[in-house]
């Protein structure tokens, strides 16, 4: 490996390259086909090499794939505290009339470890028509906003503005509990009830779109009715798969075509998203040359059908990630497609060291349970890997349902998570012959499973109440 810092100093949203010629790595993120920075520091160009070639020891080595780009930082864990000019994204925690409280959750595009309160006087929640100002008319509980840092306030709070166009209310949830669309600048609107809620929009300001969609409710779904109970019970994503029984195998084409097909018809601006699972076979994660033809002609069809994500994981016979195949998978993955690494990590030898294999192969996820038999028994170590965190999403799944969910939240500070949230129903068929099993005796052949939409209701309303 070869490795090049750059002179120049980068700070987070600030362009360093096209993703057309780097791979994004630790401290960076892609939007529109370019490499941004998420952290300040120099950029960290790192290129491998392949061997020297037998027949001419001297030949220099040879470039065999595209170089990472990475920031290196110039301090260890900065401390990030607001001042008075900062761009904040806070969660509304109060209202009265006079004035709005909130949690600050982020400086500068910056997430934040400590505790910082904000205050919205009424006077400064926008410029125009000050005396007609509505404290209830503008914020909720509940609702997230951009807002800019004007006075270091009392004790108690930062006092914050909503003056600017592009500052105000960007994610709110209607009284029937969906993410609102904003159809004004004063105007939100239920995308299921189509009822309108008055607000103070924000123009959202595209450096902040990616820590705005951090709040990720994914459903594992393998059917087209789990899909449509997913999405009306409120959840933001599906891990759409076939055979959840066996832990979930890559989607049939027709699955993910009727899928689409239903979400573009409800949810034309596709906020609702969809990745697929590739995944060729039940068992272990270690996969032979013929394993690997079959998962990459899959990927390709998925791509070209549209999948706004791709879910893989590869091991080595020693249960370390196993870095030449997972390259394979990924160097076919297009820009714009988010990258999963799925609960094979669950199985690895060394949590600690796959998980830098992981954020250095540039995915942008990690689906895990903790290396336990469920999210809530994990806790710890998915604690551990927000901490550590600095550029893959962590994201807790596996045995999560709504007596458990709120303390994994407390306890781990994740902001997805994954559920099946799935229920039995008995098969229509009357005639039963017992005598002969199509599949694993484990399974009840005569019991249906599919994701239950109030199951899915009730962990995005304990959701929402956390953050």
């Amino acid at each position: 490996m070869e490795s090049i810092i750059s002179e120049d100093t980068y700070i987070p949203g600030e362009k360093i390259c096209s993703a057309s010629h780097a791979r994004s790595g630790y401290g960076t993120y892609v939007r529109d086909g370019y490499i941004y920075a998420s952290l300040i520091g120099r950029a960290k160009i790192e290129r491998e090499l392949g061997t020297k070639s037998a027949e001419n020891k001297t030949s220099p080595q040879q470039i065999t794939s595209m170089p990472i780009i990475s920031i290196k930082t110039i301090r260890e864990n900065p401390v990030v505290i607001p001042h008075i000019g900062s761009l904040v994204i806070a969660k509304i925690i109060s209202v009265n009339p006079r004035y709005a409280k909130c949690s600050i959750l982020s400086v500068n595009n910056t997430i934040v470890k400590e505790k910082f309160s904000g205050q919205i006087n009424r006077k400064d929640v926008r410029a125009t028509e000050k005396d007609k100002i509505e404290i209830g008319k503008s914020f909720r509980c509940g609702d997230v906003i951009i807002a800019r840092v004007i006075s270091l306030g009392d004790l108690n709070s930062y006092f914050m503005s909503c003056a600017e166009n592009e500052l105000g209310v960007v994610i709110a949830h209607s009284e029937a509990g969906h993410r609102m669309i904003p159809i004004s600048w004063n105007e939100m609107q239920c995308p299921v009830t189509l009822q309108k809620e008055f607000r103070k929009v924000a123009k959202v300001q595209p450096e902040f779109i990616n820590y705005l969609t951090c709040f990720i409710m994914e459903i594992c779904v393998d059917s087209l009715e789990s899909v449509v109970n997913a999405f009306e019970g409120g959840a933001d994503r599906v891990e759409l798969c076939s055979s959840l029984n066996e832990g979930g195998l890559t989607p049939t084409h027709g699955l993910f075509k009727s899928a689409r097909k239903y979400l573009d018809r409800e949810d034309a601006e596709r906020r609702f998203k969809i990745y697929s699972m590739i995944r060729c076979r039940p068992g272990d994660f270690v996969y032979s040359d013929y394993e690997m033809e079959t998962m990459e002609e899959d990927l390709k069809k998925l791509i070209e059908l549209g999948t706004d994500g791709i879910v893989f994981g590869a091991l080595d016979p020693n249960g370390h990630v196993d870095e030449v195949v997972v390259r394979q998978i990924l160097d076919q993955i297009p820009n714009g497609v988010n990258k999963t690494f799925h609960r094979a990590f669950d199985v690895c030898s060394s949590w600690k060291k796959s998980f830098e294999q992981i954020e250095l192969l540039g995915f942008d996820k990690l689906l895990t349970s903790g290396q336990k038999r469920n999210a809530y028994d994990g806790r710890w170590v998915i604690k551990e890997l927000v901490k550590v965190s600095q550029r893959v999403s962590i994201v807790a799944g596996a045995g999560i349902n709504s007596k458990n969910l709120e303390s994994i939240l407390r306890e781990t500070m994740v902001k997805e998570f994954h559920s099946s949230c799935r229920y039995l129903r008995e098969s229509k068929v009357i005639y039963r012959n017992h005598e002969v099993p199509m599949g694993s005796p484990a399974y009840d052949e005569y019991s249906i499973s599919a994701t239950d939409k109030q199951k899915v209701k009730e962990l995005g309303e304990i959701f929402k109440r956390f953050y």
